[in-house]
């Protein structure tokens, strides 16, 4: 039986940290997307671009983003 170093630890995939303070440029667009319209869109043609196969941690921001301009869209080509 092979026992491993404490110095032979290979870090995952995934366990590198997030962009943007570690919430990932996603919830950061998101969040931006209240003040400036066009960061939603981005992020939309970033989740539809599927963006977040490089990362499954960022589909979330994504979708939310995504779902966010699609309400608004579809708000404003319905009332206005």
């Amino acid at each position: 039986m092979l026992i491993r170093e404490v110095d032979d630890y290979q870090q995952g995939l995934y366990d590198k940290t997030l962009t943007c303070f570690g919430c990932g440029i996603e919830w950061f667009l998101f969040q931006l997307g209240f003040m400036f319209h066009l960061m939603w869109y981005y992020a939309t043609v970033l989740y539809f671009g599927n963006y977040f196969h490089n990362d499954p941690r960022k589909r979330a921001g994504l979708a939310v983003s995504t779902i966010t301009h699609l309400q608004i869209w579809l708000w404003k080509s319905l009332f206005h």
